[in-house]
């Protein structure tokens, strides 16, 4: 996996290798060391960063490199054939890792590979026009490719160190026949990829003066483009700075005429906010009045729930009385037209015996714990199991629950007596609680 991983890894960043090599680089728009940028802001002028001249270039026409071709050719035309063994190496070096690159794109070609688009690649054999490259997108292309051929280097060399050992035992190599081979191919790739963008960046040491190198004069280009690009942001700056001086003078014209205007407007403004208050004071109050009258109403429908239930009988006897109530009626909408008390049914008496004889023994088993002291009106199971059937509430009511509120919520609450202050209170409230239990337990056996 990580032989396979390194080799499209390889052969991706030789693509994109080949799909720029021949595009033409924009240099039109560099200036040569004698041009200047005027500066807009400041009347004054900048000289730009010029462009060296291109080894290929002659006195009468200092040009940088069309294309990274041109330049490789002219790398390998710039290392001199001396006696100096070490210089002429150079040169073959290179020459060769180009062709390398060159046999490698062939056969991607030729093998079944990715076919690489001509009009993209802008090749010399292809039909379309040779596309345009910047000096941006260019140099930001080359640091990409070399930063990922340095991040695969530790792969390569540990694939390079396998393939020169051998098997201890059997002293044959590590590899077979066909790996080694596809090894070996992946290991001479990845040195020309590796040497042709190095040169970019450095050239090889030669005996003469070595000529710029591609990034120099990419970042010339950049540098000089920045600052085209800042001569023309000064200007229109400039431009801008004069427009907004007249509107300044057209806009202080009319903020007087607005603040007399306003001033006219205040009076009448005051006195319409004025009033909108006192109508939203009044509106306020009635809504309060609502609010409290609706609280009121609430509480007295509750008060009298609670004296009705207490009227049948409170502690022990009142629960019994709300268990007869629970088992014997419920309370249900029959076909939406409001009637209600028909006789509860065997399932859902059930129910309720079974949530009720659940709540009160949570209670029992649970006395200090208020969660299960406190149950929610508006809990759809609470609903369903209990509080839709008549007598079901009151049950909880004569068992000493009441109606309250917990964080704005509409609960029935059952509040435990204080055991150190209220002993006797506290075991009486106790005992209703299990007794309640108990009284449950022998309706659900009938």
């Amino acid at each position: 996996m990580e032989l396979k991983r390194t080799e499209d890894e390889i052969i991706s960043l030789t693509t994109i290798l080949h799909s720029i090599q021949h595009r033409q680089i924009e240099w039109n728009d560099c200036p040569t060391s004698s041009e200047t940028i005027p500066n807009a802001a400041t009347h004054t002028v900048v000289t730009p960063c010029p462009l060296v001249s291109s080894p290929l270039s002659s006195p009468t026409s200092p040009l940088p490199p069309s294309c990274l071709v041109e330049y490789y050719s002219s790398l390998v035309l710039s290392i001199p054939s001396t006696n100096d063994e070490k210089d002429d190496a150079d040169g073959a070096s290179l020459a060769n890792a180009l062709e390398v690159l060159r046999r490698a794109k062939d056969d991607e070609r030729n093998g079944g590979g990715t076919e690489t688009d001509d009009s993209i690649d802008g090749t010399e054999d292809g039909n379309e026009p040779i596309q345009n490259i910047s000096a941006q997108e260019l140099c930001t292309s080359l640091e990409s490719i070399r930063d990922r051929v340095s991040i695969v280097k530790g792969s390569v060399t540990k694939f390079r160190d396998r393939l020169e050992k051998k098997d201890p035992i059997t002293n044959l190599p590590r590899y077979g026949t066909k790996t080694a081979s596809r090894l070996q191919s992946l290991l001479q790739l990845y040195d020309a990829l590796s040497q042709v963008i190095h040169t970019v960046f450095t050239h090889p040491s030669t005996t003469t003066t070595p000529p710029p190198t591609m990034q120099s004069l990419l970042q010339n280009a950049i540098t000089h483009q920045t600052q085209l690009l800042h001569s023309q942001t000064l200007q229109t700056q400039l431009v801008q700075q004069t427009q907004q001086q007249h509107l300044e003078k057209l806009a202080q014209t009319a903020e007087t005429t607005r603040q007399l205007q306003e001033q006219a407007d205040a009076i009448a403004q005051k006195k319409e906010r004025e009033e909108l208050a006192q109508r939203a004071e009044i509106a306020r109050q009635l809504r309060l009045a609502a609010e409290r009258d609706e609280v009121e109403t609430e509480r007295a429908e509750e008060r009298a729930v609670v004296e009705g239930v207490l009227a049948g009988g409170k502690g022990v006897e009142g629960v019994k009385v709300q268990i007869r109530r629970l088992v014997g009626t419920h309370s249900s909408i029959d076909g939406g037209n409001g009637e209600c008390n028909t006789t509860i049914t065997v399932e859902e008496r059930s129910k309720a015996l079974v949530a009720l004889h659940t709540l009160f023994s949570q209670i029992a088993s649970h006395p200090e714990e208020i969660k299960y002291r406190r149950v929610r009106r508006d809990h759809p199971q609470f609903n369903e199991d209990i509080g839709r059937h008549e007598g079901g509430e009151g049950v909880l009511i004569a068992a000493g629950f009441r109606y309250g509120e917990v964080d704005g919520v509409k609960c029935l609450l059952s509040k435990e007596p204080d055991l150190e202050r209220d002993m006797d209170g506290w075991s009486d409230w106790f005992d209703l609680m299990k007794k309640t239990v108990e009284l449950i337990e022998e309706e659900m056996i009938r």
